[in-house]
């Protein structure tokens, strides 16, 4: 028998194994309600895990702060912000003629 630290783990393990299988996180969703698995949850400020029956929103909880690392980790760095325009200038920051 697991204990509950390990149910959890076990569960988050299996959403990021069929991720990495099927691709995307409605094909997860769709595996774990065929399978009948059910997710834990915690509300806000709450510490006690309840287990739900497998929803997007769960999974998508789940890889989101995932997906971010890896999207930080092999973007470019973030380019240099364009000045805005004041109303009758040039591109090239110049007075336009009037």
């Amino acid at each position: 028998m697991l204990s509950p630290d390990e149910q959890v783990r076990h569960a988050i393990e299996r959403v990021f194994c069929l991720w990495r299988q099927l691709g995307s996180a409605r094909q997860v969703v769709r595996e774990l309600v065929t399978e009948g698995e059910r997710l834990p949850r915690r509300t806000v400020c709450q510490r006690r895990v309840r287990w739900v029956r497998a929803s997007y929103a769960a999974v998508h909880d789940f890889l989101q702060p995932g997906l971010c690392r890896r999207v930080r980790v092999r973007s470019h760095p973030p380019a240099k912000a364009a000045r805005r325009r004041r109303p009758g200038e040039a591109q090239d920051g110049r007075a336009a003629n009037r």
